[in-house]
């Protein structure tokens, strides 16, 4: 991994550490992407995220999906996932980023209504 990374970090990752993995677009090539891996420090917010990360069922979340549903279902699925995370995570993370395909930032209102 050492021989991809674009910032020396220092830190040496072993076979057994917990890494948590974040794709997203990289444009400097054709279909490019970018790999974002989180290194799981002994420190009171990894327990948090790693409770989070540990008890979060991808299957899960994707069954919340159905294939018949309207597009506004399907917004308002996210909206509630997104939701949930935030509440999740709200007492140990500075901040969140979002990303809205097809333009659909009108959700963010609604991701940060209470």
């Amino acid at each position: 991994m050492a021989a991809y990374q674009l910032y020396p970090t220092g830190v040496t990752v072993r076979e057994d550490d917990e890494l948590l993995s974040l794709s997203t677009c990289e444009y400097s090539s054709t279909n490019g992407r970018l790999i974002v891996l989180v290194y799981a420090a002994e420190c009171d917010e990894y327990h948090s995220l790693g409770k989070l990360y540990k008890s979060t069922n991808l299957d899960e979340i994707l069954a919340r999906y159905r294939e018949d549903m309207t597009k506004e279902e399907g917004e308002q699925t996210g909206i509630e996932i997104a939701r949930q995370i935030i509440e999740k995570t709200s007492d140990f993370v500075d901040g969140y980023y979002f990303s809205f395909p097809f333009n659909r930032v009108h959700m963010l209102a609604k991701i940060l209504m209470k």
